[in-house]
């Protein structure tokens, strides 16, 4: 979840902070490009209803 919040929000800082974590922490382990396609199939899933 952390490399598609990452890439939704584009805001290291904001990332950061809502990890826990310093920016270089999470530049060296969570930010990772994904493409477009996959960030919307990860936001896309949903609980069956």
């Amino acid at each position: 979840m952390g490399r598609a919040c990452d890439n939704l929000t584009k805001d290291l800082n904001l990332f950061s902070h809502d990890r826990g974590n310093s920016p270089e922490v999470c530049r060296n382990y969570y930010v990772r490009e994904i493409g477009q396609a996959d960030r919307l199939k990860f936001w896309a899933i949903r609980p069956k209803t």
